[in-house]
């Protein structure tokens, strides 16, 4: 993903403020031909300053078993975005743009199928 470096950010507070504020986010992994993707809620935490984007896709949806934690899943983050008129610049030589908020997270899945740990999930992300 092309990030200007005048619009990335770098915080760690920001990333993960941002993330728990929009976190329906899309879980994107390679399978064969073309991606998997999935639009889940996710739960952002922090254990021992080690972030942890947990979810619970449906038992029937395939993507969860098609996933390898030997390989990293990107999950994305979207949040408000709006298209730029050049009229809104002060130097009216700009082009249009769309204006947008993005976080990339990628890492490697764990999978886990104990009942009580799904149970726990689910009661977290009710709240």
């Amino acid at each position: 993903m092309y990030i200007p470096a005048y619009t990335e950010v770098k915080e760690h507070t920001r990333l993960i403020a941002f993330m728990k504020s929009y976190n329906f986010a899309l879980l994107i992994s390679n399978f064969k031909e073309f991606p998997d993707i999935t639009p889940l809620p996710f739960v952002v935490t922090e254990d021992h300053q080690k972030l942890k984007l947990i979810t619970h896709p449906a038992i029937v949806n395939p993507h969860w078993k098609n996933l390898d934690e030997n390989k990293n899943v990107l999950v994305l983050f979207q949040g408000p975005h709006c298209y730029i008129s050049p009229d809104f610049y002060e130097n009216k030589v700009n082009v249009p743009t769309w204006d947008y908020k993005m976080v990339a997270a990628y890492e490697k899945p764990k999978i886990f199928q104990e009942r009580e740990k799904h149970l726990n999930l689910v009661h977290s992300m009710l709240r």
